[in-house]
């Protein structure tokens, strides 16, 4: 028969082993949080630098833009002046 000492004992053991598995799950969780902090900051920094790259292209586009017109205004007065 199971004494009530021995009852104490076996409870103990039962707490202290979910304890620990405890502590692992916390530790687990830890863990997982800076990683997950650690992959967002880094998509972050991902996200910014394709912003940059696009807005860097769109400049450089409309310098093209603007160049091409430059042109045209100035071959468009060129044939003006030579056609008065």
């Amino acid at each position: 028969m199971v004494t009530e000492g021995d009852i104490s004992i076996i409870m103990t053991r039962i707490f202290d082993k979910l304890d620990s598995f405890e502590d692992k799950i916390d530790k687990i969780c830890e863990r997982l949080t800076k990683l997950e902090m650690s992959v967002k900051d880094h998509f972050d920094d991902i996200e910014v630098a394709e912003k940059k790259k696009i807005q860097k292209s769109s400049n450089s586009e409309r310098k093209y833009y603007v160049i091409i017109a430059g042109m045209g205004i100035l071959f468009g007065l060129y044939e003006i002046i030579t056609n008065i």
